[in-house]
């Protein structure tokens, strides 16, 4: 055996029993001896460099989605402060922006790292997370008020207490539709079932329950449809549900603090060849299973009506973690020979263009779907083709 495999073993053994150090992001089984006896002259010239540069570019994304999460609370704070036309726009407004930034961190969890034991047991694990940040589609009358439904959801039973942990509870009670937690619950908040939600829902009123009128001649009760009900317990579960995300984002965020976070150690105690498969499957993972199986298949952002935007953000974060454009750090362009280069910045381009020519309606959306897709399986191959430049196979995409 590989005498660099051996000890990679040896680690991922230690980890089982004592949590350190952190197990790396690649199992050996992944890479065969053959593979892992490979290492290009610009690997090995920038092997080093690729590690920081993921783990930066990890801890960086993912501080900007926290730091959209609090800019989203403060936002829905004035907007509880004051409930109008005005206040509801930039709430709106700031939960694009902070969904946009979490997309654009999605990449990353498709790393395959591994989580302590003792984070499953306590529901902090990475899969855990994600479900309550992000799970969809949503059942939103499991929420709140949907037409002709004035008393359906969370905020109308009155018999469930509101706090974090009755929300924790209720999230996927009993079907991964029923979500009380993350960003998509806010979404509907915001925008209702139709996009018209009122500022007027959120005003600070009385919470008040059904009330039934005397029995009319029929000899049945009635029910007076008096209009939307229970608007503190409407602005109390907004809250909420915010500072749910914020935590959530949070504890991702600091498992990414450079030298002492769980991930970025364990990225930082990883082979080069271990970094780049890890990130190459990473990305072909987010292609495959995310935006080919999922996004240009569903509205991921029904409420809004901006699911574009979703596609948009994760490729704008799979682009700018593998090829990026600004100076802060370089991703996988040293290790690209020039060619391939080309291509990926090519790909990104034509991406970029068609997402614009389906915003600006210059493409039917049909059209701009099945472009996109052909497009993304492009893409595909030039993850393998990026692979196969540095003597490693990537997984068959799903």
């Amino acid at each position: 055996m590989n005498k660099r495999w051996a000890i990679g073993i040896c680690l991922a053994l230690l980890t089982a029993c004592n949590q350190a150090p952190p197990p790396a992001p690649a199992p050996s089984s992944n890479l065969s001896d053959a593979q892992s006896d490979i290492v290009s002259d610009s690997l090995q010239a920038h092997g080093s460099a690729l590690r920081a540069d993921i783990g930066l570019a990890a801890y960086t994304q993912w501080s900007q989605a926290s730091q959209s999460a609090q800019k989203l609370d403060a936002s829905l704070a004035s907007f509880l402060y004051q409930p109008d036309d005005d206040s509801l726009t930039l709430a709106r407004n700031a939960w694009r922006r902070a969904y946009s930034d979490y997309l654009k961190a999605l990449v990353l969890t498709h790393l395959p790292l591994s989580d302590p034991p003792e984070w499953r047991r306590q529901q902090l694990h990475l899969p855990r997370l994600l479900e309550r940040l992000d799970s969809w589609p949503i059942e939103p009358g499991y929420i709140d008020y949907l037409p002709g439904y004035p008393f359906s959801g969370i905020v109308n039973d009155l018999a469930l207490e509101l706090s974090s942990s009755s929300l924790l509870d209720q999230h996927g009670f009993s079907d991964p539709s029923y979500a009380s937690l993350g960003y998509h619950p806010l979404e509907f908040m915001l925008w209702g079932s139709d996009g018209t939600r009122s500022a007027k829902d959120f005003l600070a009123r009385e919470n008040t329950a059904p009330i039934i009128l005397p029995a009319e001649s029929d000899g049945h009760n009635a029910v007076e449809q008096s209009g939307v009900q229970n608007h503190h317990r409407r602005r109390d579960y907004l809250r909420l549900v915010s500072e749910q995300l914020q935590k959530d984002l949070q504890r991702i965020q600091r498992r990414w603090q450079p030298s002492e976070g769980y991930y970025a150690q364990a990225l930082q105690n990883s082979e080069p060849q271990q970094v780049l498969y890890a990130v190459l499957t990473a990305a072909q993972s987010l292609v495959s299973d995310e935006l080919l199986q999922r996004r240009l298949n569903q509205h991921s952002s029904s409420f809004s009506m901006t699911s574009l935007d979703d596609v948009q953000a994760l490729s704008d974060g799979l682009f700018h973690l593998l090829i990026p454009t600004d100076a802060q750090y370089s991703g996988l362009i040293p290790v690209l020979p020039d060619a391939l280069l080309q291509q990926w910045q090519a790909s990104q381009q034509r991406i970029n263009d068609l997402l614009l020519q389906w915003r600006s309606g210059q493409l039917l959306s049909e059209d701009a779907r099945q472009q996109l897709r052909e497009s993304f399986i492009t893409l595909l191959s030039l993850l393998q083709q990026s692979a196969d430049s540095q003597g490693l196979t990537l997984p068959r995409a799903g």
